[in-house]
Formats: C-alpha cells, sequence, structure tokens
C-alpha cells in the first residue's frame, strides 16, 4: 500500500511540476522537433528523391566553362555551361565525378538535370560528350532505391529520436522530484 501511495505521490508532483513549467516544456520540445525536422528533410534532399525519369529530365546543350569549387564537408560543386544562345546555367556536381568533369573542359555536352526541392541549382544526373557517349549514366531505378532507403531510415530514426527526447524529458522532471524530496527530508 505504501508503494502505491508513494508512486501517487511522485505523479501528483510530476505533473504538477509540468503545469508549472509546461512553457519551457513546449519550448524545448518544439525546438528539438524543429531541428529533427529539419535534419530529416536537409538529408532526403542529400539523397535526390526526384526519382525523375531520365526522358523527363530538363536537357542543357552547351560548352562547359567551369567545373569545381568542391566544399570540404559534402563534396559538392559547381558546373558552369554557356549554351548555345549565350545563357549561361549552374549545375550541382559531385566530385566523385570529378575527373569526368575535368576531361569535358570547355569541350560541348549535354546534361540531364533533376531539379531539387531545396537547392536553386539543378543537379547534373547524366552527362553525354559531343559524340553523344555517356560519360555519367543516370540510373533511374537506383535513385529510387537510394530514396526509399533513406525514407525508411529516417522514419525510425524519427520514431527512436521522439523516444529518447520523451525519455530525457521525463527523466529530468523525475530527477527534479526526487531532488526537491530529498531537500524536503534534509530540512
Amino acid at each position: 500500500m505504501k508503494i502505491k501511495e508513494k508512486l501517487a505521490e511522485i505523479n501528483e508532483s510530476i505533473y504538477q511540476k509540468f503545469l508549472a513549467n509546461r512553457r519551457e516544456l513546449f519550448l524545448w520540445c518544439s525546438f528539438f522537433c524543429g531541428a529533427l525536422c529539419f535534419a530529416s528533410l536537409y538529408s532526403l534532399w542529400l539523397a535526390s528523391p526526384d526519382g525523375t525519369p531520365l526522358e523527363k529530365m530538363d536537357k542543357f546543350s552547351g560548352k562547359v566553362i567551369y567545373a569545381g569549387y568542391y566544399s570540404r564537408k559534402h563534396g559538392v560543386g559547381t558546373l558552369k555551361l554557356e549554351q548555345i544562345n549565350g545563357d549561361v546555367e549552374y549545375f550541382e556536381i559531385d566530385k566523385t565525378d570529378e575527373e569526368i568533369y575535368n576531361s569535358v573542359m570547355g569541350k560541348w555536352v549535354k546534361i540531364y538535370a533533376s531539379k531539387y526541392s531545396f537547392s536553386s541549382m539543378k543537379r547534373v544526373e547524366q552527362l553525354q560528350n559531343e559524340k553523344a557517349e555517356v560519360l555519367k549514366k543516370y540510373d533511374y531505378l537506383s535513385s529510387l532505391e537510394r530514396f526509399k532507403s533513406t525514407f525508411t531510415g529516417f522514419f525510425f530514426g524519427g520514431i527512436i529520436s521522439m523516444a529518447l527526447i520523451l525519455g530525457f524529458i521525463l527523466s529530468q522532471l523525475v530527477n527534479y522530484d526526487l531532488k526537491k524530496s530529498k531537500n524536503k527530508n534534509n530540512e
């Protein structure tokens, strides 16, 4: 019977602590949930969830006038393409394909590009030289599979993260309650 009464007392004190600090608790939960959502969206963006077939991608032809400036963190660079009409287009490129882009510097190419959701630049998905040889090949099924595995990982990662956040909040409430009852007993 004492255990049941003690649990009821702890439950009531946790509830009172929650009521007293619900604004701060809401702010912390909002911050963690917002950060988790931002990280999930950013990672989905990096996984290239476009999933567009090659035939439906934007096509650009022109002369490569610049390829480089790779960021150290993500290995993403910029390709500058001058089209026949004089317009200049900018594309995102991967550092892993640096040799391919260096080999077409100053040459005419055809680019198939997909648009990211959050990026201002299009991403080079397939690259052909002036002889129509494919230098960088786009694999539609691999793109869809990569998105599927990333999305599944984030779904389960999100559930685990939310459980950890709620566990942290509850542990802080219980810890505060235990300190408060210890201080009462010492007085």
